[in-house]
């Protein structure tokens, strides 16, 4: 919520105009008279304060309701921030490895914002919505450029660290950076989908009158057994 400015403005300038007028009929010894100072401050006073009353007062300013693609994809982002995303861009350590599923969703989403399929009509929200963009982006594009799905047992897992190399016990150093790099890429892309996310919140409440649903764009990994 927005600081009152203008409301607290006109309360000043009514107060100020009040005590120009008690300075004006302040009973004086000589008896009443109109002096030109107390007249002249008085009267001034009073315009402003008249002016200040013809601009429509913060309180009834009336918002923008939201459109029908704006609710939907604050739905999807919500879900998204709930689900898929909050797994690989915060809850989860990349060291460990990810199921690909995950990462196809991510990029999915990506190609969509980028294609111009995925938007929203309200500037601020847009706005967000690019910066969360070039994060996730940057995140995607390393994390799949350094990173394979390979079997680690009865599951597949997108992972850094090729699973010969892991159970050969001689991991070259590389493969640490690149883990540590694309962790710091997550947490900055999750930054962004945060920040965006709490922004959709408060201003795109009517997206929440009902509980959300995880819904994946990705079909289930061809290793897994869904």
């Amino acid at each position: 919520m927005s600081f009152p400015k203008q409301t607290i403005a006109r309360i000043g300038f009514a107060l100020s105009a009040m005590g120009a007028l008690a300075w004006l009929l302040w009973p004086r010894s000589t008896g009443f008279s109109l002096e030109p100072e107390p007249l002249f401050t008085f009267l001034t006073a009073l315009a402003v304060w008249g002016f200040t009353e013809f601009k429509t007062s913060e309180e009834f300013v009336r918002a923008v309701p939201s459109t029908g693609n704006d609710i939907a994809r604050t739905r999807e982002l919500a879900a998204y921030h709930r689900f898929q995303l909050r797994h690989i861009l915060h809850d989860q350590d990349l060291g460990a490895g990810i199921e690909p599923r995950y990462l196809s969703e991510a990029g999915m989403l990506l190609h969509e914002m980028e294609t111009g399929a995925f938007f929203f009509h309200n500037s601020s929200a847009q706005t967000l919505l690019d910066s969360f963009k070039q994060s996730l982006s940057a995140f995607v594009c390393y994390f799949s450029l350094h990173s394979t799905p390979e079997r680690y047992g009865s599951v597949t897992l997108q992972h850094v660290i090729p699973y010969r190399t892991k159970i050969s016990e001689a991991v070259p150093q590389r493969h640490y950076n690149e883990i540590e790099e694309s962790n710091r890429l997550a947490s900055l892309a999750w930054g962004d989908f945060d920040a965006l996310v709490g922004w959709l919140r408060e201003n795109v409440v009517e997206a929440f009158d009902v509980p959300l649903e995880q819904v994946w764009r990705a079909k289930p990994d061809i290793y897994s057994d869904e």
